[in-house]
């Protein structure tokens, strides 16, 4: 599959699922499972070699315009119990696509009908975004329960897949109803005149940025503030990814950034030149001495890093301190 890449001398087999030491002729010694290193529809080897032969490229660009999808719906039940539902594509067969799983239920599917969602707007007073939507004689508007374009954007193709397997607009709006935030993502508490965001659980650039822009459309004339961890396991681009940042904290017209962590402290140097107060802090304990002190009234404030920062403690000094 490789064709002679590696060098596999390093390599001790315990069983498919626990990772090998392997060595690549270019970057040397790296792990991997044996699985996913000779998988036959899409063999994985030296990340760094893929970080080299793909940088800059969008996943678009590296398949062909014409590129065939097979949409599929996968029923897959755990050991422990667990049961989920997965719709996706893949431009592989379906049985390619799940080479090596056990426990699961799948098929292909059909779109039954014509459905056009759309994004139109936000509402200015709450902040939360506005679709519409039209498939057969219907059409009507829907005010999301959540915030943010990340969870819009979601929405947009769920429901769009829903409506199109039969799904009616009762059930939809039904279902959208019982919409309830998973803990510590994009939490919002509302106390008083202050909004507090909690979207401790984790972290990437993508979702960074989406959470940032989103502060800039909550609470007209609050005064806006973000905490933020670092955003790990990036790679060779993390210090970079983190000072992309600073140009998104400015344009959503965010008053003050906190931040804490190693990469962090980057883009905390890169806000200097846009004109946020900005402050960093390189111990957790001094980081929650200022926000002890600090008065959170009539403010946006958004919590928000990599699952290793536990950002979910200085969620709840915040929240202490505006009860």
């Amino acid at each position: 599959l490789h064709v002679w890449k590696y060098d596999y001398s390093m390599v001790k087999y315990v069983n498919a699922r626990k990772k090998v030491k392997i060595i690549c002729s270019k970057h040397g010694v790296f792990e991997q499972v044996p699985f996913s290193h000779i998988r036959p529809d899409m063999p994985r080897g030296c990340k760094k070699c893929a970080n080299e032969n793909l940088k800059g490229k969008l996943l678009r660009d590296t398949l062909p315009p014409d590129t065939p999808y097979n949409i599929y719906l996968a029923r897959f039940s755990h050991s422990e119990g667990e049961k989920f539902l997965k719709v996706g594509l893949t431009k592989t067969s379906l049985k390619q696509r799940f080479y090596g799983y056990t426990n699961y239920d799948i098929k292909e599917l059909e779109f039954k009908l014509p459905v056009v969602v759309r994004f139109q707007g936000t509402n200015s007073k709450e902040g939360r975004d506005i679709i519409e939507i039209k498939y057969l004689k219907h059409s009507f508007k829907i005010t999301l329960p959540f915030y943010g374009m990340h969870n819009t954007n979601n929405f947009l193709s769920a429901s769009t897949v829903a409506l199109s397997l039969g799904i009616t607009k009762l059930q939809l709006l039904k279902g959208i109803k019982k919409f309830k935030a998973v803990d510590k993502r994009f939490n919002i508490i509302k106390i008083n005149s202050t909004i507090l965001i909690d979207d401790t659980y984790n972290a990437n650039p993508d979702s960074t940025a989406f959470a940032i822009k989103t502060v800039g459309n909550l609470g007209k004339n609050k005064y806006k503030l973000v905490v933020l961890g670092d955003m790990l396991e990036l790679g060779i681009d993390s210090i970079k990814l983190h000072n992309n940042l600073a140009p998104i904290l400015k344009k959503a017209k965010v008053n003050e950034v906190l931040t804490i962590g190693s990469k962090t402290k980057y883009l905390n140097n890169a806000l200097k030149s846009c004109k946020i107060v900005n402050k960093h802090f390189s111990k957790r304990d001094a980081l929650q001495d200022y926000l002890y002190k600090k008065d959170f009234s009539n403010s946006v404030i958004l919590i928000k890093g990599s699952r290793g920062m536990k950002m979910e403690q200085f969620s709840k000094i915040i929240e202490e301190g505006i009860k």
